[in-house]
């Protein structure tokens, strides 16, 4: 009887503590879940920008484009390719294989948000147009890839191509990039002297900004992380002319190597909507040798209509290209390649539709 009494006390306690676990962790799940709803419904409400702070390096990845990101140690970001409009290897475009199809020839557009073609809609961007143009005018198919990356400067771009994208056999690869190289670093280091974050950090990092209450508090931490600075004029770029030159340099030689024909944008081109001019930052310009297409020329050109072909994005020089200002940048390159004979004279022969 005895025994039969502490058997029952002991499945009593047993019980008891089971319960009193049970709802403890159904409490802790529902105030988590509750603080989860209310930092989106917060997130999506407040933004904390930061005029100096550049993507990823210092945290603009969390403060202004914590969506559709994740951190890499040696890119310092890049796109999630687990969105939907994005493909495996983090192009804004459809699949990309590392085998090409026979008697294909692949273009890849490596650069920033320019060629990214931010805000206009994908297929209005300049890669895809460039190859609609290249498609109409060859028997070949011709496959023009959209690899570009807000904030990407050519150190970064450097490093992508280097690390990734000569595994997918391009036969070409056009770049354009130099409006993020002159802008202000971060901790005054320069891209390429920015301390790699250890591999952990990074996926730990990426984990867990599926939630939205870290996205919120590293918001807030890093604003207070890195204060706004009136006084920049000390601060260093994030790549300096001379280290652009050089990268430039890397670039073209690692496509010789690889077989690849490489077509440089340059130089970055603005627009002064208050002056209504189109300018560019010359110190940023290829060594000779390298094979460009001068966008400042061929802009300067459209200057009475740079209105039209210039976003109007609150900045006091605009950068980015409307629709037209895209399909217009597809035409000169589209003008460039054949011009210049760069599509018949590489591996693959096309010929012209007659």
């Amino acid at each position: 009887m005895v025994e039969s009494r502490l058997k029952s006390k002991v499945s009593w306690k047993y019980k008891k503590r089971v319960r009193e676990a049970v709802v403890t962790i159904m409490t802790v799940g529902v105030v988590l879940c509750s603080i989860e709803l209310f930092a989106k419904v917060l997130n999506n409400k407040i933004r904390i920008v930061h005029e100096n702070i550049e993507p990823g390096i210092g945290g603009k990845d969390v403060l202004e484009f914590q969506s559709g990101y994740l951190k890499d140690r040696e890119l310092f970001w890049k796109w999630d390719s687990s969105q939907a409009e994005f493909n495996s290897v983090g192009f804004w475009d459809k699949e990309l294989r590392l085998k090409k199809e026979e008697g294909t020839f692949r273009i890849i557009c490596m650069g920033d948000s320019i060629t990214f073609g931010w805000p206009v809609e994908r297929e209005k961007t300049y890669p895809k147009q460039l190859e609609i143009l290249l498609n109409q005018n060859f028997s070949n198919k011709i496959d023009v890839f959209n690899a570009g990356v807000p904030g990407y400067s050519s150190y970064q771009v450097l490093k992508w191509f280097k690390r990734d994208i000569v595994n997918y056999n391009p036969d070409c690869v056009i770049l354009y990039f130099g409006v993020n190289d002159s802008g202000l670093s971060i901790n005054n280091k320069s891209d390429k002297d920015q301390p790699l974050l250890p591999e952990w950090v990074v996926f730990s990092v990426n984990y867990l900004k599926k939630f939205e209450s870290f996205n919120i508090c590293q918001k807030i931490f890093l604003r207070f992380k890195y204060p706004i600075s009136k006084n920049n004029s000390k601060t260093k770029c994030r790549v300096s002319t001379e280290e652009y030159r050089k990268n430039i340099v890397n670039i073209n030689k690692i496509a010789k190597e690889h077989g690849i024909k490489t077509l440089f944008l340059v130089s970055p081109v603005y627009y002064t909507p208050e002056d209504r001019i189109v300018s560019t930052k010359k110190e940023y310009y290829p060594p000779d040798g390298i094979y460009c297409l001068d966008l400042y020329d061929i802009f300067k050109e459209k200057e009475k209509e740079a209105a039209e072909i210039f976003l109007d994005d609150a900045r006091p020089d605009n950068i980015h290209l409307t629709g037209k200002g895209q399909i217009f940048l597809a035409e000169k390159v589209y003008e460039k390649l054949v011009g210049d004979s760069i599509i018949k004279n590489i591996k693959c022969m096309l010929a012209l539709k007659k």
